[in-house]
Order: C-alpha cells, then sequence, then structure tokens
C-alpha cells in the first residue's frame, strides 16, 4: 500500500469544530459558532422561509375576515358557507408551513457541513440544493408520520366508541388512552426524531432518496441511539424554555400599550401589540428550533458518520487539499 500523506494540524480544525468525534458539549456550543460563522443560511432561511409563510397566512385571514358568505366578524348575517377563495388561500397557507417547515429544518444542512471545513455556502446554493431534495424530504416526514397517526388512532379509538355515560367503560378507555400515549406513542416519537434526523442528513448531503435515506439511518443510529435521545432531550429542553420566556415576554409587553392609549384606541393599541408580539415570537421560534435545534440535528448525522465511517478522515483530506491547491495558487 502506498503511504499516506501525514495530516498536518490544519487538517482537525478548518472550521467550526475539531475534525474528530464530537464530545456532548459541542452539540450545545456549536450550533452557535455555526450561526454566526453562516447567518445567511442558518438563522437568515427559516426566517426567510416562514416570513413567507407568515405573508400568505396573514393572507388567508384577511380573506377569511372579508369573505361575505362566512360573515366572521357581522353580528346581523348569519353564516352562509365559505367561498373557493378562502378555501384556496387556508389550503395554500397550509401547505406553505409543510413546506417551509421541512426546507427550514434541512437548509441548516449543508450549510453546516460546510462550516466544519471553514467554507461559506450562499443561500441560494443551500437553497438550491434543498429544493431539489424537496420530494424525498416530503415523503420521508409522510412516511415518519404513519406511525404516529396509527397510534394515535389506536389511542383514541377507545373513547369515541365508549358510551361516554358509561363511568366505569369510558375510565378504562381513559386510561388505556393513556397507557398507549406514554408507553407507546412517546418512545416511537423519540425514535422518529433520531432517525428522520440522520435520515434527512442522508437525502440533503448524499443525495439519496426517501427510502435509501432511512435504510442510512438504519446504518447509523445503533449505538448511538440513546446518546442522540439525550442530545435531543437536553437540547429540547433549552429550545423549550427559550421560547417559553420569549413568549411570556411578547405577550407581556403587548398588552403594555392598552394603558398608554385612551379607551377609544385601547382596542388597536391591543392588535398592534399582539401583531408585533407575535412576530417576535415567530423569530424567536425559527432561530431556536431550526436554526439551532436544526444545526445539532446536523451535527448528530455528520458525527454518527466520523465514528462509523471515518468521515473526519475525509474532511480532513479535503480541507487539507483545499489549503496545498491554495498555496500552489500563490506560488
Amino acid at each position: 500500500m502506498p503511504q499516506q500523506p501525514a495530516l498536518t494540524y490544519r487538517s482537525w480544525q478548518p472550521g467550526i469544530v475539531a475534525l474528530r468525534p464530537l464530545p456532548f458539549g459541542d452539540f450545545i456550543t456549536v450550533p452557535f459558532k455555526a450561526m454566526r460563522f453562516n447567518r445567511a443560511v442558518v438563522v437568515g432561511g427559516p426566517l426567510l422561509l416562514f416570513t413567507v409563510s407568515a405573508m400568505l397566512t396573514a393572507l388567508a385571514i384577511w380573506a377569511a375576515a372579508n369573505d361575505s358568505e362566512l360573515n366572521l366578524f357581522s353580528y346581523y348575517d348569519s353564516f352562509k358557507g365559505i367561498s373557493t377563495s378562502t378555501i384556496v388561500a387556508a389550503v395554500i397557507a397550509g401547505l406553505s408551513w409543510v413546506v417551509s417547515d421541512v426546507l427550514a429544518s434541512s437548509i441548516v444542512y449543508p450549510a453546516v457541513a460546510r462550516a466544519m471545513l471553514g467554507e461559506r455556502i450562499t443561500f441560494s446554493a443551500a437553497m438550491k440544493a434543498t429544493m431539489a431534495r424537496i420530494g424525498h424530504l416530503l415523503l420521508l416526514s409522510v412516511i415518519a408520520a404513519i406511525p404516529l397517526l396509527i397510534v394515535a388512532g389506536l389511542a383514541f379509538w377507545g373513547l369515541v366508541t365508549t358510551n361516554p355515560n358509561d363511568d366505569s367503560a369510558f375510565g378504562a378507555a381513559l386510561l388505556g388512552t393513556m397507557a398507549l400515549i406514554l408507553l407507546v406513542m412517546v418512545p416511537i416519537a423519540f425514535a422518529i426524531s433520531v432517525y428522520s434526523v440522520v435520515a434527512r442528513g442522508a437525502i440533503v448531503l448524499e443525495r439519496a432518496n426517501a427510502i435509501q435515506a432511512i435504510k442510512r439511518a438504519i446504518q447509523l443510529v445503533p449505538g448511538r441511539f440513546w446518546w442522540s435521545v439525550l442530545i435531543m432531550f437536553v437540547v429540547g429542553l433549552i429550545v423549550g424554555a427559550v421560547q417559553q420566556a420569549f413568549g411570556f415576554v411578547t405577550q407581556f409587553a403587548a398588552i403594555i400599550p392598552m394603558g398608554l392609549t385612551s379607551s377609544g384606541n385601547a382596542d388597536a393599541a391591543v392588535a398592534i401589540g399582539f401583531i408585533v408580539g407575535y412576530i417576535f415570537q415567530l423569530i424567536a421560534i425559527c432561530v431556536t428550533q431550526y436554526s439551532f435545534f436544526g444545526s445539532t440535528s446536523a451535527l448528530i448525522y455528520l458525527d454518527m458518520r466520523m465514528r462509523k465511517e471515518g468521515l473526519a478522515f475525509d474532511l480532513a483530506k479535503a480541507a487539507e487539499a483545499r489549503y496545498a491547491a491554495a498555496q500552489n495558487s500563490m506560488a
């Protein structure tokens, strides 16, 4: 075998993180580095996607408010139906949230992977790479939702079919529903979350289809499942705490204008305050859920490949080759 060139110190941390299996702390601290290193994609990408969804939702609400058949705000006209334009606007708004969720969860993967090599990918390049895989990403989401829908259907079937006037039977059905949710649905949700994180990385970075990505996840996750669950649980607690705190502050701040305005303008002031609070809360959700937690998800996938497939050595060789090429071009 020909002797491989020795890897130098430049190869081991050319970007935001050392090219080696990641310790626990890196999954919490490195996402902040990724957000600072490539703000346009890691932070700006999810914000832009959900801004578009929020605008479409606002248009759907406006269409419903002005629907002459729906009569939401009329004290005199009764409900007559829903116009086609209102239904179409609502469907488009709902689909936009689904697509935005999938894209925002995936667009950070190429940005974090490039950041590990010290490279910045542009928003247009990251969006193009992610949009090219949107069909497989949506199919993965559908496949992941099927087991949860089945268990949820079984859990609530007993409540639906039980006579509510029979206290003993209804109580037993309620206990059975709670048991299915806690003992079956919650563990399945954790498992799906871990495997989906890895499968999403395979779709975006390896250009695998949905079925191939699931197979890749089945190959990579064993041996790292509980460690990944712990990482996602801790990061999820941090994200949830920040979102709750930010939501409380924005809702409280939205009420302040009511006390600072006259009684005639109080309704308008409160409405404006809640709209502004909703905008800031949406920003907080995007940054915590998709920028921070999404970067952690990308690191989980990359860490598994470094541990099981030697991806760190491949990245190190690529970084060293890039450095050598740059030196030769300057000579």
